[in-house]
């Protein structure tokens, strides 16, 4: 497996050509040091954020984009852009930022996705997926409920889609071509806490298994392993549309298709879902409140606030990071 390591790399997000973004994004830098709106977050290992706020005029050329993008400045440093052009008031001097927000929850979804987006960029995976393990167990529970739902599945076949699913979770921040035993057995060891599923279906899942490069392959093995008839037409191009209304807001189709193998943007959703009353009604909402019982939910808000905030300047920035349920 290949760690997806931007948005645009992902099966989705790779449909999309992003040179027009990146040039533009370049010449703003140059033009006007837009490599400076980083809104407070700090460097991370060298990466700096860079916003897209519309407060320049050489932004005007810079297309609108729905994820992360990784550019590289003059200098050759890393920037990790994102673009809040349609959730701001144009033209708001950035030293005001906080007085133009149209819309505080696309916002805190997008600042707190850009700093998860550069963790994974410089190779801290890791800090996400263990701080964060509340973040998986919705993950397979979203994907094997749906399918399962759409597909009409018994108990058992959904069961070992969510097994799949996790492990398929799992695989996306491994950055290996191949896993050896002690791999899938540490792998399986998660599955089974994260999910109370049955260790001997979850090895025999796992052994089972075999390599996961894409959500594609996914989507392969789910109708190899399962052996279903009722699975027969299923592939990605159906999984796209029966996860399609799982969120909703700004670029939410597209969003949530990346997601599928951008665990930063997964992780982000979880916790917008989770924190925003705006998405109350979503899927995801309904999903993470069910398994979020007895506090797990809770800890998981509470890392995701201090991973996050732990990357942005102290509270008296005007630019710090707007929890409502934190101020």
């Amino acid at each position: 497996m290949t760690m997806f390591k931007d948005c645009y790399e992902t099966t989705v997000g790779s449909v999309h050509v992003t040179k027009t973004i990146v040039v533009a994004i370049r010449e703003a830098m140059i033009k006007e040091g837009l490599d400076q709106n980083n809104l407070g977050i700090k460097e991370i290992d060298g990466v700096k954020a860079v916003f897209i706020t519309g407060y320049h005029s050489s932004e005007t050329q810079i297309p609108l984009f729905a994820h992360p993008i990784t550019v590289k400045n003059s200098q050759g440093k890393t920037c990790v852009c994102a673009d809040i052009r349609l959730f701001v008031r144009k033209d708001t001097p950035l030293d005001n930022i906080e007085k133009s927000i149209k819309s505080l929850t696309e916002f805190n979804f997008a600042k707190s996705r850009l700093v998860l987006s550069m963790l994974w960029v410089t190779g801290r995976e890791e800090k996400i997926k263990n701080s964060l393990q509340f973040a998986g167990t919705v993950y397979a529970a979203w994907l094997s409920e749906t399918i399962s739902k759409s597909f009409a599945l018994d108990f058992k076949d959904q069961t070992i889609l969510n097994i799949i699913s996790h492990y398929f979770y799992l695989s996306l921040f491994q950055d290996k071509d191949e896993y050896d035993k002690e791999d899938k057995e540490r792998m399986a060891l998660q599955t089974i806490k994260a999910l109370n599923a049955p260790s001997a279906m979850v090895f025999d899942v796992y052994d089972r298994v075999g390599k996961l490069n894409s959500i594609e392959d996914y989507c392969n093995e789910i109708v190899r392993i399962l052996e279903n008839v009722r699975l027969k037409q299923f592939n990605l191009a159906v999984l796209l549309t029966i996860i399609g209304n799982s969120w909703y807001g700004t670029n939410a189709k597209e969003i949530i298709k990346v997601a599928l193998e951008h665990p930063p943007t997964w992780v982000a959703v979880v916790w917008t879902a989770l924190n925003e009353r705006t998405f109350k009604n979503s899927l995801i909402y309904r999903i993470a409140e069910r398994f979020g019982k007895r506090g797990a939910s809770n800890e998981f808000l509470t890392a995701y606030q201090h991973l996050v905030t732990e990357f942005i300047q102290p509270k008296e920035d005007h630019t710090a990071l707007m929890y409502r349920d934190f101020e």
